[in-house]
């Protein structure tokens, strides 16, 4: 299936600015670079009751609360840009779709980014943050058993990690996660360059967040858990980008929590390409994947989980 037209052009767009690759630049230089590529589609997200600034164990959040609340749950958001890229601005307007999506309040975390803070610093903010939301010591009204991790990219990995390490969450929504610090997969080779997230550019997120030796520890390839710690993993929604370098490791993903009896519910949007969720306001996949998103959130909460689903 070829790449999404609308995807296409976005890309023809960015490579006729002549806008050198993330690789290329200094982390300053490249998350001014990212905040404008995260403006490209205008896209303000849908409205909302309120936004919130709140700290939750130290750690900067937004709390974004949709105008219709179905229960005292909540999402707790990770959001992507290789550990180095993000900002709780950048991220707002995804937050708001899904809060909206799913009628539950969302905690959108600017966890500390590399490579001023590196591994295991961002996985440690995020592990703060949900600690104090499942003690009951975040002075939100939340109901712990109605807890959800999510995120996309950089952010699904936080996400994943957490799952497996804090098994008494509810659910996890992840969005082309990274799971596997190798970069050895089929995909790396085909999609190595030409859909925003190049090979060359995840290997200089890896670089400023782990060393080698790091890349292996389960708490940044979380595809190396063994068995038993995934079979305690909450049940999960694992969407994956066709055109993207992280595609196979998302779908080895899916393979080992299935494998390890977690239930698994597995979106491919072939015709797609990494980091399209971000981008509500121009391309339908995003769209239809939120809405997803916001309804398995919706079916956790209130105890109602997916059959796994066939791998391709």
């Amino acid at each position: 299936m070829p790449l999404d037209p609308v995807a296409r052009a976005i890309m023809d767009r960015i490579g006729a600015s002549n806008a050198p690759p993330f690789h290329q630049l200094t982390p300053e230089q490249a998350r001014a670079a990212f905040e404008s590529f995260r403006a490209l589609d205008g896209h303000k997200g849908a409205d909302v009751a309120s936004i919130q600034e709140v700290q939750i164990a130290d750690v900067p959040c937004a709390l974004i609360t949709p105008i219709e609340v179905v229960a005292n749950g909540l999402i707790v958001y990770f959001h992507g840009g290789g550990w180095v890229l993000g900002t709780l601005e950048s991220f707002t307007p995804t937050c708001k779709d899904l809060a909206t999506a799913s009628s539950l309040p969302v905690l959108l975390v600017d966890y500390r980014l590399a490579p001023e803070h590196p591994f295991p610093t961002p996985f440690f903010d995020a592990l703060t943050v949900v600690d104090a939301l499942l003690n009951g010591e975040a002075g939100l009204d939340v109901d712990p058993k109605k807890l959800i991790v999510a995120g996309d990219s950089a952010g699904g990995n936080l996400a994943a990690v957490v799952a497996v390490e804090r098994p008494n969450l509810c659910f996890q929504a992840l969005i082309y996660p990274v799971t596997d610090g190798q970069m050895a997969t089929e995909s790396y080779r085909t999609c190595s360059e030409g859909y925003f997230l190049t090979s060359n550019t995840m290997a200089w997120f890896f670089d400023h967040y782990t060393t080698e030796e790091q890349r292996l520890d389960p708490r940044v390839s979380p595809l190396r858990y063994d068995e038993e710690l995934l079979s305690t993993a909450p049940p999960a929604l694992i969407a994956i980008a066709g055109y993207d370098p992280l595609a196979d490791e998302g779908l080895a993903y899916a393979r080992r929590l299935i494998e390890a009896g977690v239930d698994v519910e597995l979106a491919v949007y072939e015709s797609q390409m990494h980091g399209f969720f971000q981008l509500g306001g121009l391309v339908e996949d995003a769209r239809s994947l939120m809405r997803l998103v916001g309804h398995s959130a919706r079916m956790a909460i209130e105890g109602i989980h997916h059959s796994n689903e066939a791998l391709p």
